[in-house]
């Protein structure tokens, strides 16, 4: 736009140029006519009355000549430059409409895109707040998990440690009674001493090391505290419930920007009805369906336990004496993840281990 108005500015002033050399000629051959000067200078200086008017005449004549031939090629000059900086003009001009066009097109673009990227900004708001939503559920699922397999570690610990007590006690009546029957015995003989009864033990603690944190187990039976051993010693070498892909590990999980989640188990991404095999050999303790979890097993292995949840069928029931690698059930379907996946987990009683440290890599 600067440039084009000053190319009309420089035209105005060519125009007026013009316009006063056209004046400035015309006025000349006016007067030239009025004082009827000759065409031909020969005869202009030949009419003179000396020499010297003659000498004057042709002097004058020459400049007026010169003077007339300037001016006309100043005019055509002029023309011409008019002509142009018309064509530059011309050029200008067409060379702004054509980028005129161009930016229309550019901002007709822009405004594309930009409502495109609005809508999408608007499409991500709205997964944002839906993913924070199902979040929320999908915690308030495993609040409800971790409860039931919580509140049934709870019952179980209790009821062997009331077994443990009872247990206690008849060895407590048992050590009572053969002491008695010690000093009756003792009475009766005469200088041979009997051996000494075994006095049965009472109930101990065990230490167990995971994670770098000593946890006291109350011990069981010699068959729970062989199996919690065997399940133990097998750490990195547990048979995988499921063949497919760790889509979430253990622990807190970034899920948005400023937003985590904390997962107690893993979860692993399968095919279709993918066949769930249990891990190591136990007993089957819970077989639940929970809202938004699906089906949920349960598997006791001594003072640990492994749970399987998001199962769309169960192949077992509970108080089932279960082998390794048997089938137990199949992979449902995520309804928040939109894919088939099952969850995993491992407990050490009421302690969350990480799944991924225990099962063959």
């Amino acid at each position: 736009d600067n440039i084009i108005t000053r190319t009309e500015e420089s035209i105005s002033a060519l125009q007026d140029d013009y316009s006063r050399l056209r004046t400035e000629y015309t006025a000349m051959l006016r007067k030239a006519y009025k004082m009827k000067l000759p065409s031909n200078g020969v005869v202009f200086m030949l009419s003179s009355r000396n020499f010297g008017e003659s000498y004057r005449r042709w002097q004058y004549f020459r400049q007026y000549d010169k003077f007339r031939k300037r001016q006309a090629h100043l005019i055509a000059e002029t023309q011409k430059s008019l002509e142009n900086k018309n064509i530059v003009l011309t050029q200008q001009r067409l060379e702004k409409n054509t980028l005129a066009g161009i930016n229309e097109q550019q901002k007709t673009l822009l405004t594309s895109e930009k409502q495109q990227k609005d809508a999408l900004l608007s499409n991500l708001k709205e997964a944002e707040n839906r993913l924070k939503a199902e979040l929320k559920t999908a915690e308030k699922q495993s609040a409800k998990l971790n409860s039931a397999i919580t509140d049934l570690i709870a019952s179980e610990i209790a009821a062997r440690k009331r077994e443990n007590e009872a247990r206690a006690q008849r060895n407590r009546e048992e050590a009572q009674r053969l002491k008695k029957d010690k000093e009756q015995n003792a009475k009766s003989r005469s200088n041979t001493r009997g051996k000494p009864q075994n006095t049965p033990e009472m109930p101990s603690k065990t230490e167990n090391t995971e994670g770098g944190k000593m946890y006291n187990i109350l011990t069981e039976s010699p068959e729970n505290l062989a199996l919690s051993s065997d399940f133990r010693s097998n750490k990195g070498r547990l048979s995988t419930p499921v063949a497919g892909t760790i889509v979430r590990n253990f622990g807190k999980q970034k899920v948005l920007d400023k937003v985590t989640s904390i997962n107690n188990g893993i979860d692993i991404k399968t095919a279709d009805n993918a066949d769930i095999h249990a891990v190591f050999n136990g007993k089957v303790s819970i077989v639940s369906n929970i809202a938004g979890l699906g089906n949920v097993i349960l598997i006791q292995h001594g003072n640990y336990y492994s749970v399987y949840s998001n199962l769309s069928s169960v192949n077992v029931k509970k108080g089932d004496d279960i082998t390794t690698r048997q089938l137990i059930g199949k992979a449902g379907f995520n309804n928040v993840t939109h894919q088939t996946e099952m969850h995993f987990e491992i407990w050490l009683e009421k302690t969350q281990l990480n799944p991924s440290v225990w099962i063959v890599k």
